[in-house]
């Protein structure tokens, strides 16, 4: 059953929907056409609140003109399910680098204002595990530029993959993977929106190299060289055992109902495309990579990286001429620390066999040897709750909820609107200082954040029942019945749609923030945990 839930192009503008669906092949299914006017309706609602922003940031953009991005860039290499956004994760950690987050992707044609809404808007609906594959994530999390640029311009292989699967669309779409066989208006349009998104990215931290994650880019690298100044772009390829990779994809391929608008490829379909793409993909980077000076790209085998990880990124930052420190060492011990538990692969993907296809990448990488010997990291040390956070928590769940209550209710009484929607910025508050107070959430706290929501939506309720209804009272003389007239309109108002929905996302926003263990890539939140209970 194909059930209306958001896209990941939700938030893109409709003239990218647009484009998607006039692609041949891009017909959805009649069980889809839920899901796709559930998705048009959001994407038509963003559409009008960026149009702002768009027009500013496009005519900066025309007056900037065709210049390459004026920053430092690394770019993550490596064919899907390669171990990628582990890399992107780690690297991450350094603080002379900025990825692309969630935010940011999911609705690329807008800016910092659009941004700093989403990033809230966005708690509520993604939990802390990617649902295709249960690695952490969530608005603040590092991701692909590719989101951005399919939800922007639709100049990606994702539609492809993720939306319209069929053999006419698909071939549509692959095209985008190598940016091969394109028309000259669609070769231009990849490259402006690239380079816009990531211009307007590097606006907010100026002083910072560009982190890029894409495998798609594993296939374009002569094409992101031009994006940038000369000698500016390093790159950091990293590889896996091929026949782990396909069974890899295979299965995660299987995953992409949520956002399908037609019927799924078949597994022998899937094993085809894949096996191929990767194939084609592995010799363009093969190709281009003779034309990159000496210090600009380095390889790295994700079993190396699994066994001995400060060895292999020591050697990386060698490799590219970038300093490695020893904060940045603690950095990256505090992220492989939190993440220890993860399993890389199953057994399934084990004991893959590679496919005649794929043999020359296990041997042209080093897939057929084995690992480095495993070098355990030493455990971080950890204390229990203190003190200050116990004094922390009483102030997140005792004082915000009054004082937010007082705020609510005097600018209620002021406007003599109910105005129900402060319960989203409610749950953000108490969510957010929940999570302050605790440095690391849990499903406990989350819990009690959101009861907190709920309870100062409750009271809210009756109290600005009486505020806009009853403060001015026309007969004075008569006094008002608590029981027969506040509380039948008051739970009145709980059954009007507007009131629920409000209070449901304020709710979900609470525990979402209150129960999360990472809001931030772990090393970052790691080391500065280490670092207080010191």
């Amino acid at each position: 059953m194909l059930v209306p839930i958001p896209h990941y192009m939700a938030c893109a503008p409709l003239d990218a929907w647009v484009r998607m669906l006039l692609t041949p092949g891009a017909r959805p299914s009649v069980a889809a056409l839920p899901r796709l006017v559930l998705n048009l309706v959001l994407s038509g609602l963003f559409t009008v609140v960026t149009l702002p922003e768009r027009l500013v940031m496009g005519g900066w953009a025309l007056v900037r003109g065709e210049r390459p991005v004026q920053r430092r860039a690394v770019v993550v290499l490596g064919y899907y399910r390669s171990g990628t956004t582990h890399l992107q994760y780690l690297l991450s950690c350094d603080p002379r680098m900025i990825t692309p987050k969630w935010y940011h992707t999911l609705a690329p044609q807008a800016w910092v204002l659009t941004w700093s809404v989403l990033r809230l808007l966005l708690v509520p609906f993604m939990g802390e595990k990617r649902p295709i594959d249960d690695v952490a994530y969530g608005p603040e999390w590092p991701t692909e530029d590719e989101f951005a640029i399919a939800n922007w311009s639709d100049a990606s292989p994702l539609a492809g993959r993720m939306t319209f699967p069929n053999e006419k669309s698909y071939a549509v779409y692959r095209r985008f993977h190598f940016l091969e066989g394109l028309s000259e208006g669609e070769m231009l349009r990849w490259r402006r929106t690239m380079r816009d998104f990531l211009w307007k990215v590097s606006l907010l931290w100026p002083e910072r190299m560009i982190l890029l994650k894409t495998p798609a880019h594993t296939a374009r690298v002569r094409e992101l060289v031009k994006l940038f100044p000369p000698g500016a772009i390093k790159f950091v390829h990293i590889s896996r055992e091929p026949g782990a990779v396909l069974e890899s994809n295979i299965a995660i391929n299987q995953k992409f109902d949520p956002y399908l608008m037609q019927a799924a490829a078949d597994v022998e379909t899937l094993r085809k495309r894949i096996t191929s793409e990767y194939a084609e993909t592995m010799r363009a980077l093969e190709r281009d990579r003779k034309e990159l000076p000496p210090g600009t790209i380095v390889d790295v085998r994700f079993e190396d990286l699994h066994a001995d990880p400060m060895a292999e990124l020591r050697r990386v930052y060698e490799t590219l001429g970038m300093e490695f420190s020893a904060e940045l060492e603690g950095r990256f011990a505090a992220y492989l620390d939190a993440v220890k538990g993860h399993k890389p692969r199953t057994k399934r993907e084990e004991k893959a066999a590679v496919p005649k296809e794929l043999e020359w990448i296990a041997t042209r990488y080093g897939h057929d040897r084995p690992a480095h010997e495993r070098v355990e990291l030493p455990r971080l040390a950890r204390k229990g709750a203190s003190a200050a956070r116990s004094t922390r928590l009483a102030f997140a769940l005792g004082f915000m909820p009054v004082l937010v209550a007082v705020c609510w209710a005097m600018y209620s009484a002021a406007t003599q609107l109910r105005q129900e929607w402060l319960v989203w910025p409610t749950g953000v508050v108490l969510g957010w200082m929940t999570l302050w107070a605790v440095r690391k959430g849990t499903t406990g706290f989350g819990i009690a954040a959101a009861m907190m929501t709920a309870l100062v939506w409750f009271s809210l309720t009756f109290t600005n029942t009486y505020t806009v209804t009853y403060d001015v009272n026309p007969h004075p003389e008569l006094a008002i019945s608590f029981a027969e007239e506040i509380v039948p309109q008051t739970l009145n108002q709980f059954g009007k749609p507007r009131g629920l929905i409000w209070g449901g996302i304020g709710i979900l926003t609470a525990y979402r923030f209150a129960s999360r263990r990472h809001v931030h890539p772990l090393g970052k939140e790691c080391l500065e945990e280490d670092h207080r209970t010191k």
